[in-house]
């Protein structure tokens, strides 16, 4: 993954620079939409606020297990490396997504990120997540990938793919990078975005999996200490 490649406009795609970004005002260079950003003031010190966020995080990833309703996809049993639940989001109190990630916490390794979500705008959110991350990892800003952007269909430009779930072929799309790509599908009512990095098509056979192989936390990030 490349740093300071700056980000990604939400509204039309275009790259907004990182001097840019450092500033407490801006706004994209194309479509002018702003932004605003300020330093936190929080009187308790930066050390004070990051183990009360971990804590609230492992609270939380421990509910994610057992409130996961829907069926989540991850590589089959083929995959003999590290498996772990990177993240997660809800919607007024109900979890719509969780992405299980495969292989070490460290980017540079080959690594397969798996996000499912539901609900109404469960595809337009993670194409336009799936295209930030392949920026970030270096990819040129296309216009496949600004189209994700301000498309009606955020996914019209991207490239077919054929990847396996459930042993079976199933049709996906597309965008590739130097090092990784992504790709999208609906399965079974659910969103399914793969990120991959370092590791091919052929290599990525999905199957449906239970949340609770995900428990381990190679991280560190989510273990939990005195309050």
């Amino acid at each position: 993954m490349e740093a300071n490649r700056g980000h990604l406009c939400p509204r039309c795609g275009a790259v907004i620079a990182p001097q840019v970004l450092a500033q407490d005002e801006g706004a994209c260079p194309e479509c002018e939409l702003g932004f605003s950003s300020r330093p936190l003031t929080a009187g308790r010190s930066s050390h004070q606020r990051r183990t009360a966020d971990r804590q609230r995080s492992a609270r939380r990833r421990i509910q994610v297990f057992s409130d996961c309703t829907f069926q989540v996809y991850g590589l089959d049993a083929g995959w003999e490396g590290a498996r772990w639940l990177r993240g997660w989001g809800y919607h007024d109190d109900r979890l719509t997504s969780v992405t299980l990630a495969h292989g070490p916490a460290d980017l540079e390794a080959a690594s397969v990120s798996v996000e499912i979500s539901v609900g109404e705008h469960a595809w337009n959110h993670t194409a336009t997540s799936l295209a930030q991350n392949l920026y970030r990892d270096g990819a040129d800003a296309t216009a496949p990938l600004r189209a994700t952007f301000d498309a009606q269909d955020p996914t019209a430009s991207w490239d077919p793919l054929t990847l396996i779930v459930d042993g079976h072929p199933m049709e996906w799309r597309a965008l590739a990078g130097p090092h990784s790509w992504v790709a999208i599908a609906s399965v079974e009512g659910a969103v399914v975005g793969v990120h991959a990095n370092l590791l091919g098509p052929a290599s990525c056979r999905l199957a449906g999996v239970s949340i609770d192989d995900y428990r381990s936390d190679p991280t560190g990030l989510f273990a939990t200490g005195p309050e």
